[in-house]
């Protein structure tokens, strides 16, 4: 396996390929920052994901800057791992069914308690037509990763590439992005 790429994201910064990434802002706002004044991206729908997508989004836009994205179509997969999945829109739907004024749920609010969604964001924003999961662990293991991730490099003879990692997010003080961007070379 060969690293094409690493991103590090955390509250007080980002790393790219171990550079430090200028950023003013903290916290989640700091990914607003990237998305509207460093990526200068145009994607609306950023604005409606919870803060897991939101995180795992801007890390695979920074991951992926400068590739070709159309070559990662057909050759890529999309393996996350995290501790807590859901968990910070899991806590939001929960509020709002129990509100006597809201007692309908939200699907803004629902679609976002399941954490495979980042997955499906990221495949459909760059267009990835393969294997896509995110597993919840209970803590980080690389060992672990590694051997879930090298089945699916080795079983599935379609996938070549794989954006993968450890992405986690508790609130706007506590999350992680360690995402990678490997190749099957």
């Amino acid at each position: 396996m060969n690293v094409l790429r690493q991103v590090i994201i955390q509250p007080n910064g980002v790393t790219i390929d171990g550079q430090q990434l200028n950023t003013q802002a903290k916290g989640y706002d700091m990914l607003r920052e990237i998305y509207k004044q460093i990526l200068r991206l145009n994607y609306p729908k950023f604005y409606k994901m919870d803060p897991l997508c939101q995180l795992g989004f801007i890390a695979t836009e920074l991951l992926l800057n400068g590739f070709d994205a159309p070559s990662l179509c057909d050759d890529c997969a999309i393996v996350l791992f995290g501790k807590s999945g859901s968990l910070v829109s899991d806590i939001a739907h929960q509020h709002n069914i129990q509100d006597p004024q809201h007692f309908f749920p939200s699907p803004a609010i629902f679609v976002y308690t399941l954490p495979n969604i980042v997955t499906g964001e990221i495949a459909i924003r760059h267009y990835i037509h393969n294997e896509t999961a995110f597993f919840a662990l209970p803590q980080d293991n690389p060992q672990l990763m590694r051997s879930i991730l090298m089945a699916i490099l080795h079983d599935d003879t379609d996938v070549n590439m794989a954006i993968t990692g450890w992405l986690d997010c508790d609130d706007n003080t506590s999350f992680l992005a360690r995402i990678t961007l490997i190749s099957n070379d």
